[in-house]
């Protein structure tokens, strides 16, 4: 991953409500309400696996992931991988 800026940096710390996309079967998207966090340099979502939501998850085999998060000044960061 490259380095992140420290607006990125900031925003993953926060533990923000972000969205994870994935992939269905059949090549549709999918998104997932998460809240993410920052360990040092490594991003993390928390899922809550019981939601209907979680559904599409399994069908990843990818391991890109698309984390957009949010907060409310409408800045924005997207992590990919």
């Amino acid at each position: 991953m490259r380095d992140l800026t420290d607006e990125a940096r900031r925003l993953l710390s926060g533990g923000h409500p972000a969205h994870l996309a994935t992939l269905m079967p059949d090549g549709s998207p999918h998104s997932v309400p998460v809240w993410v966090g920052l360990d040092g340099d490594r991003a993390w979502e928390i899922i809550d696996r019981m939601a209907d939501a979680y559904v599409g998850m399994p069908y990843a085999p990818r391991t890109d992931r698309v984390v957009y998060a949010i907060e409310p000044e409408h800045v924005r960061v997207v992590v990919i991988g």
